[in-house]
Order: C-alpha cells, then structure tokens, then sequence
C-alpha cells in the first residue's frame, strides 16, 4: 500500500500566439500565459502542470493543470486541501514530500490542520535557518556523504524536527566556486579600502564616519589595525620659508585588509549545507535517515517530468491553440507517464527478484534500466508474414527473451 506522495510542479512553455495576461480566465480552464519559467524561456506563455506520485515506483497519483502564472507556494497547498480525503481514502498517503515551495507560515498552518504528516526542505532565506547553518559544528554521520545534526523547533506554531545535514559531495564541489567567488569579492573590497585611504578628511570624526559606513558593506574581508591618522603638511602653495613647521591638513585612514581564518571554511559549509523538516517528531516511527531517504525520493517526480519534456516523447512543444485542448494532452501524457512508470518498476523488480541483469548503452550489466532503454532495445524487432504461414518475429536476441519473460505471460504470447 502507497504511503509516501511526492509532490512537484513543472512548467511547458508554448511557441505561438495565446490569450493576453490581462484577459479573465475562464472558469475551470488554464489561463496561458507568462511566468516563472523552469525551461528558461521567460519570453513564451507557458502552463504548469502539478504533479503527485508514489514513492515506489513513481506512478502518478493526481495531476491538475495550472495557469502559468500560478504560485507553487500557494498551488501546493491548493492541491493537498482540495484532494485530501480521496486520497486517504484511495492511497492511505501517510506521508507528504515537496520541495521547499511548500514551507512558508500559511501552508505549514493549513496542512497541520488536516493532521498531514510531512516532510520538506527548509528555505535558506528563512532568517532563523541563516543562524542554524552558520555553525560550524556539523554533527556526525548519518549516511554516506552525509554529516547531520537535529534540533526540535516551533516555526508558525508548529512543533517540527530539522535535520541540518551537511552533503560531502556538494562540499567538494562548492570549493573551487567558493575559492574564487571570495578572490573575486576580496580584490574588490580591498580596492574600495585602498582608495579611501587616499581620501584626505576636514576632521578625524568624518574620517571615523566613512570607515564605519565602508565596514558596514564588508562580505569577506576585515580591516585589522583600522586607525585615523593625523597628515601633517604646509598650507600655503610654493617652496615652505625657512624654518616652518608642518601644520596639520587632514586626517587619513589606515589598515591591513585580511580575510578571516575561518570564513572561507563557513562558506563550504553553508554552500553544501541544507536544512530537512518533519512535524513527526518520533525518530522511532521515522528515523533521521528515514527522512533523508524519503526525501531523496523526490527525485521520482522529476524523473517523471524529464520523461515528459523528453524530446523522444516529441511533447516538448504543443501545437495546439485551445487551452482545454492543452489540459486534455497534459491528462494523455501524465497517463503516459503511469504506464512508463510501472513497465520499468515491474521490469525491475523482476530483474532483482530473478538475480538478473540486462545491459546498459555501454554494454554493462545492470539491474536498474531504464524503460526508455529498454523500448530503443525493442526497435529493430520486425514481424515476417509469409502466406500459408505463421508469423515470424525477426531479430529477437536472448536479451529481449529475457525481457518478454519476466513480463510474463501476455508478453510471451505477443512474441512468440
């Protein structure tokens, strides 16, 4: 029995004249226009399409077409509240797993109320998720390539538990990015300082202004020593008379620029470092690896989305004008989808049960491929007919027959 939704929203953008963001949507019907694009095509009308999967296969549950204006804080939540019953009752969903979009203060409130239990990132705007990753004790290890570290919060009145998880893979990639955006910021800052100190200041308390409005603006680098120093000279233009004394003329600043010992490893840190949330607060009914696992599985609904803006699916553009047209090819291709999905999980789970292999386009044994392979496999299979005859299936190898039989038995029949 399914329990444990994904949840993901995505965006198809469509070539071609539609409806104007100023015209009233009609009722029940997507209004086609522009918006936050996900195919970097900020310039084309677009439409959405929200997404709910399964966690084991990733079959689709519930798909709704939206506007393409539509807000995936708010059309997250639409989702669940609207649905909520029938899918207890038809799936027994005991957990939700969305992106971050769904964590904001409303939403956290509305599925609460519905006694939801669920599972999301934590946006790393949130000012109190700022303070919780700038420390850098990172925890211990949960997983391979994963440090964690647990706190129990209330955010919008609702007890939950944050996992502060820190991925080492991600921490090997941020250091070539983090090492030069920080040369990057330092060479600047130092330059801004540098020329300040050329400035020459009426008085010692305008020169104390700027230094505090300049370190004010400061990212990466600190200035040690800072000081307002008197600058002697003579006042008068010319060759000074015999005997004068310098008299003071200003005031100047001065110091060393430095960067922080520990703020390039603070950098890593927060670069590889995200925050997981659950209001189940029971590691017994739900460990923290259990958390993690869960919500790495979100990757099956984006897995379903790169199925449907696969250019060998040929839906990457929509030659349609109407957009009830629109919503009826998005029901065809999440259907689509679902047929994909449990093709490759029955194929699969076959394959691991049986202790099998098929190979991969290298060549290699694997136990996970992919549907799509499998149909390009299928290809160059032909069907002979011959009068007086029974028909003959050409270039079938071992491989496809190891296919056809663990698809069992209406599979055979069609290849025999």
């Amino acid at each position: 029995m399914v329990k444990v939704g994904h949840l993901d929203i995505t965006s198809f953008h469509l070539d071609g004249d539609f409806n104007s963001s100023a015209d009233e949507p009609e009722a029940g019907v997507v209004h086609i226009t522009p918006g936050y694009s996900r195919d970097h095509r900020p310039d084309l009308n677009q439409v959405l399409l929200n997404l709910l999967v399964e966690h084991c296969a990733g079959i689709p549950l519930l798909m709704k077409p939206l506007a393409g204006n539509g807000s995936d804080t708010v059309e997250l939540a639409a989702l669940i509240a609207n649905h909520i019953q029938q899918l207890r009752t038809d799936y027994a969903l005991e957990y939700w797993v969305a992106d971050s979009a769904l964590y904001s203060e409303d939403n956290l409130r509305l599925i609460s109320g519905h006694h939801l239990q669920w599972i999301t990132r934590v946006p790393a705007r949130l000012t109190l998720a700022k303070e919780m990753l700038q420390g850098l004790d990172k925890g211990t290890l949960l997983a391979p390539g994963y440090l964690c570290r647990t706190a129990v919060v209330d955010y919008a009145g609702v007890q939950q538990r944050w996992l502060l998880l820190t991925s080492i893979h991600a921490l090997r990639r941020a250091a070539k990015t983090v090492t030069r955006k920080i040369g990057k910021d330092s060479e600047r800052e130092t330059a801004a300082f540098n020329a300040l100190c050329q400035q020459r200041f009426a008085c010692a308390a305008d020169a104390q202004q700027a230094l505090e409005a300049y370190c004010q603006g400061l990212k990466v680098i600190q200035i040690e020593d800072a000081a307002v120093q008197p600058l002697y000279g003579h006042r008068r233009r010319g060759r000074p008379a015999l005997g004068a004394q310098p008299a003071l003329v200003g005031y100047r600043l001065s110091g060393a620029p430095a960067i922080p010992s520990d703020y390039r490893l603070q950098q890593l840190w927060q670069h590889s470092s995200f925050i997981l949330a659950t209001n189940e607060l029971e590691s017994d009914r739900l460990s923290d690896l259990q958390v993690l696992q869960t919500y790495k599985a979100q990757q099956r609904a984006e897995r379903g989305f790169r199925f449907l803006k696969d250019p060998q699916f040929q839906t990457s553009q929509f030659y349609l004008k109407s957009p009830q047209r629109i919503m009826a090819l998005l029901m065809v291709m999440t259907l689509c989808l679902l047929v994909y999905a449990a093709l490759e999980y029955r194929l699969r789970t076959a394959l691991a049960k049986q202790q099998q292999t098929f190979p991969n386009q290298c060549g290699k044994p694997v136990a996970n491929p992919t549907a799509r392979w499998i149909f390009q496999c299928f290809t160059g299979i032909h069907v002979l007919l011959i009068d007086g005859q029974a028909a003959m299936i050409l270039n079938l190898t071992v491989h496809h027959q190891l296919v056809i039989d663990l698809l069992g038995q209406p599979y055979q029949q069609l290849y025999s």
